[in-house]
């Protein structure tokens, strides 16, 4: 015979759940044991299930606890298919919360059609509801445990351990959606997990997007659109956090780092570091990604600090609060397409201290004899446009 639970996907649902677990007792079980008028034979066949369904839940806490060790921390979640977070939940540990409904039914003072929680509310006829279990109706001192014999002593044990477990295993579910519910509301740290989500799935398609990057325009995924039309990253990660798949996200990334390429897009972090001067920001790309043009190989295949260093002080002067962002932000762009090794802000800042006038005029020269070429090839770029327009 198929069992039917009725216990509607909320987190009200939960809730009552984790309150009547925690309020199970071995008196209650001996009032369901002599309601039902259980002799030897059934209450050993009762223990069997339980043990049965103790291992289940373990299996359940144990996957339970993997997934909370990465859930919260991950923009994307392909636990977005099951709808939301509250569905995935159930589907996790929906054998145990259905083995405990078996239980309350197996100790029901009553047997009566299927009934279940809606919206935290408790539908007559219940098992819940029914149950001798989970609702502190008996009188303590009809029972003494130890005549019942051992079989029903040990029911008492198994049935308090399984409560008892089910109620921190539901403690676990509650504890990550109220994580959950905070991070969303929470700017900087929403913000800061899709960063880091979007940097990491970034990582590993790297060569996928490089080979798309001249495309002359992207996809227009919904997660990109929304992007694109919000400019604003927290506004973006507090609407979408966990609410896209892994499929989805791996998408959003590759469409919009193309979108970004071909719109010449300025980044929080450029913002941070050079202003809004989009044009300097468009030379200081270019400077580094083709900053081996400038031969800046120094000792053992590592770049020389100081053409970091000439170029750090025509970007930003010496603001020395920026230096460091500055170096960051050139290491993680030269390492697009760089073939040297990087330096850190400590070496940039000592070549920076020792310059001398005529290195810093040569590296200069160097520069803007890189500028000028992206001038020219720009320019060539437009005219060859415009011959095609007019032909």
């Amino acid at each position: 015979m198929i069992l039917h639970i009725d216990l509607s996907q909320t987190i009200e649902t939960l809730e009552e759940v984790g309150k009547r677990a925690n309020i199970v007792e071995a008196d209650q079980v001996l009032d369901g044991i002599l309601s039902n008028h259980y002799d030897t034979q059934k209450i050993r066949q009762l223990q069997s299930e339980i043990n049965i369904f103790k291992e289940r839940l373990n299996k359940d806490s144990f996957f339970l606890k993997l997934f909370a060790q990465t859930y919260n921390k991950q923009f994307q979640s392909d636990n977005y298919m099951f709808c939301d977070t509250v569905h995935s939940l159930y589907k996790k540990i929906r054998s145990s919360l259905r083995n405990s409904m078996i239980i309350y039914r197996k100790l029901a003072k009553r047997k009566n059609a299927r009934g279940g929680i809606i919206n935290g509310e408790i539908h007559n006829p219940s098992a819940m509801r029914r149950s001798a279990i989970g609702n502190g109706t008996t009188y303590p001192f009809f029972y003494n445990r130890e005549e019942w014999g051992m079989e029903a002593d040990a029911l008492c044990e198994s049935i308090e351990d399984f409560f008892s477990q089910l109620k921190q295993l539901v403690l676990m579910c509650l504890d990550l959606l109220k994580e959950e519910a905070f991070i969303r509301e929470n700017s900087f740290i929403v913000t800061k997990i899709y960063e880091d989500s979007f940097n990491e799935a970034k990582k590993h398609m790297e060569g996928i997007i490089l080979e798309n990057i001249d495309r002359q325009s992207s996809s227009m995924d919904l997660l990109t659109k929304k992007r694109i039309e919000y400019n604003d990253d927290s506004k973006f990660a507090k609407e979408w956090f966990h609410k896209c798949n892994g499929n989805k996200f791996n998408t959003h990334v590759h469409n919009f780092c193309i979108w970004a390429n071909n719109n010449n897009v300025i980044t929080q972090e450029e913002k941070d570091i050079f202003g809004l001067d989009v044009e300097k920001i468009e030379n200081i790309r270019y400077i580094i990604l083709n900053f081996d043009n400038l031969n800046p190989e120094g000792h053992r295949g590592k770049l020389d600090a100081k053409y970091i260093a000439v170029l750090m002080l025509d970007s930003i002067g010496t603001d020395s609060k920026k230096e460091k962002k500055f170096v960051e932000y050139f290491n993680k762009l030269y390492a697009t397409y760089g073939k040297l090794h990087t330096v850190g802000v400590s070496a940039v800042n000592y070549a920076k201290n020792n310059l001398n006038e005529k290195d810093k005029e040569e590296i200069m020269d160097s520069i803007n004899a890189l500028i000028n070429r992206k001038t020219s090839l720009e320019t060539n770029e437009n005219s060859l446009k415009l011959i095609k327009n007019i032909n």
